[in-house]
């Protein structure tokens, strides 16, 4: 076993949970790291079809904008870190911060929240 994910959210698999530490006990070697569940499969499905019905239908400051682009609007707009820094070639800025993938499930729901609001202001139709 090199890497195992268990989501504690029954018994059973605080019990799987249990029997992995058990096995890596004896083996030696491991880390454990306890944190809030990432974001959900159908959270990002919504997202994503949001950002898509968003970067169809607005511009921001008369520009088009793709999917990606809103999304960092988007996570800048709930104060995740976004930082522009020149590209390689120099020619143009890259956003670098946090990716949506490490979102919990409750930012995710403060992100999806966060786009009705701008769809909303911004007349979307979803």
């Amino acid at each position: 076993m090199s890497r195992r994910i268990v989501i504690l959210d029954s018994q059973r698999s605080a019990q799987m949970a249990h029997s992995f530490v058990d096995r890596c006990f004896q083996q030696g070697g491991y880390q454990v790291e306890f944190r809030l569940a990432t974001r959900t499969t159908p959270q990002n499905a919504k997202m994503w079809a949001m950002l898509g019905d968003i970067a169809e239908q607005v511009k921001h400051c008369g520009m088009k904008l793709s999917a990606e682009d809103w999304k960092v609007l988007g996570m800048h707009a709930l104060g995740e870190e976004m930082r522009p820094v020149p590209s390689l070639d120099l020619k143009e800025f890259v956003p670098l911060g946090r990716q949506s993938s490490r979102l919990t499930v409750q930012e995710m729901s403060d992100l999806i929240e966060k786009l009705y609001q701008i769809g909303a202001e911004a007349g979307v139709i979803w």
